[in-house]
């Protein structure tokens, strides 16, 4: 193997994947269109649902997921508080 290559082909799946985690972070400001504001710009989370044209919820857009609920929605309840169906349960 032609140690210039590797290097090269090292350095450019080092600047990949920067610029992946770069470009990943400047979407969290992306003015989304449609989206109702208050009057100081931010987004107004009380606002109703946009709809689509045939009146169901529009959901689309930007989705962040974070925190310790990535995989595990039920991870601050204790056993039994939360029922599953027989072959939810055994998984």
């Amino acid at each position: 193997m032609n140690v210039r290559w590797f290097s090269i082909g090292g350095t450019i799946a080092v600047v990949a994947v920067m610029t992946g985690v770069t470009l990943s972070a400047q979407w969290l400001k992306y003015p989304t269109p449609g989206v109702a504001r208050t009057a100081d710009g931010k987004p107004d989370l009380s606002a109703p649902a946009p709809r689509t044209a045939d009146g169901r919820p529009d959901l689309s857009g930007l989705w962040q997921i974070q925190g310790p609920y990535i995989g595990d929605i039920s991870r601050d309840l204790k056993p039994g508080e939360l029922s599953f169906q027989p072959w939810a349960a055994e998984l």
